[in-house]
C-alpha cells in the first residue's frame, strides 16, 4: 500500500506543478518620443538694431539704435536622425515695433525710421541632450518689410520706404511639455545689407540682436 501510494505521488507531482506554475507577464515596451514632424505655433519677443545712417554730403550717425516688440506666426518641420541630433527648417512672419527718432549732425531736419513686418526661413541643426530636449543653432535668411524714414524739419514732412534683405544666425532650446506641445526660447543676430533711397544720398543699414519665445503644436 505503502509502494503504491509513493508512486501515484511520482506522477502525479509534475502535474500539480506544471498547473501551480504562472508565467511572467511581458514588459511593455517604451514608446520613446520622436522629433520628425509638422508644427506650427506663434512667437514674440523683443528686438534691438543699431543702423549706420549717412546723407552723402551732409554727414553720418554710425550706432543709431532702435528697439521694440515682435511677434507673429512660425511652421517648421523636423526630421530626428538617430537617438541625438535633429534636421530642420523654420519659417517666421511677424509684426515689428522697433522704431527709433533720431538726427544727422548737421542736417536740419529729423527721422523716424522702422520696418512694419519682418519675415525669415532658417535651417536648423539640433542636439538631444535627452529625448524631450533640443538645443540648436539656426541660420538662413532674414527680411525687413516696409522699413519706413519720415522725414521731419528742414521743409515739409514726407515718408519713404524699401524692404531689407538679410542673414540671420542663433541658437536656441526648445522642450517638449507634452506629446503635441513644444516650448523654446532663442536668441539671433540679424544683418541686413545697405539700401541707397529714393532720396538722393541717404543711406541707412541695419543690424540687431532678438530675443524670442514660442509654443508649438506638433503633428
Amino acid at each position: 500500500m505503502k509502494h503504491l501510494i509513493f508512486a501515484l505521488a511520482l506522477i502525479t507531482s509534475p502535474a500539480m506543478a506544471a498547473d501551480l506554475y504562472v508565467a511572467p507577464a511581458e514588459a511593455q515596451p517604451v514608446e520613446s518620443f520622436n522629433w520628425t514632424g509638422l508644427s506650427v505655433g506663434a512667437y514674440g519677443g523683443f528686438e534691438n538694431t543699431s543702423s549706420e545712417v549717412s546723407f552723402t554730403g551732409i554727414g553720418s550717425a554710425d550706432g543709431v539704435g532702435a528697439e521694440g516688440f515682435i511677434g507673429g506666426a512660425r511652421v517648421g518641420y523636423d526630421y530626428q536622425l538617430g537617438d541625438s541630433f535633429v534636421v530642420g527648417v523654420v519659417g517666421q512672419i511677424g509684426f515689428s515695433g522697433v522704431e527709433t527718432t533720431f538726427t544727422i549732425p548737421g542736417a536740419p531736419f529729423a527721422l523716424d525710421a522702422g520696418p512694419d513686418w519682418d519675415a525669415s526661413i532658417v535651417a536648423t541643426l539640433g542636439f538631444l541632450p535627452t529625448e524631450r530636449v533640443k538645443v540648436y543653432a539656426l541660420g538662413g535668411y532674414t527680411r525687413l518689410q516696409n522699413y519706413t524714414v519720415n522725414i521731419t524739419g528742414g521743409g515739409p514732412a514726407f515718408s519713404i520706404s524699401t524692404d531689407y534683405d538679410g542673414w540671420t544666425a542663433g541658437a536656441g532650446i526648445e522642450a517638449m511639455v507634452t506629446d503635441r506641445i513644444s516650448f523654446g526660447v532663442e536668441g539671433r543676430y540679424n544683418q541686413y545689407g545697405g539700401e541707397t533711397w529714393t532720396v538722393p544720398g541717404l543711406n541707412v543699414e541695419p543690424s540687431g540682436v532678438s530675443a524670442e519665445a514660442f509654443v508649438g503644436f506638433r503633428f
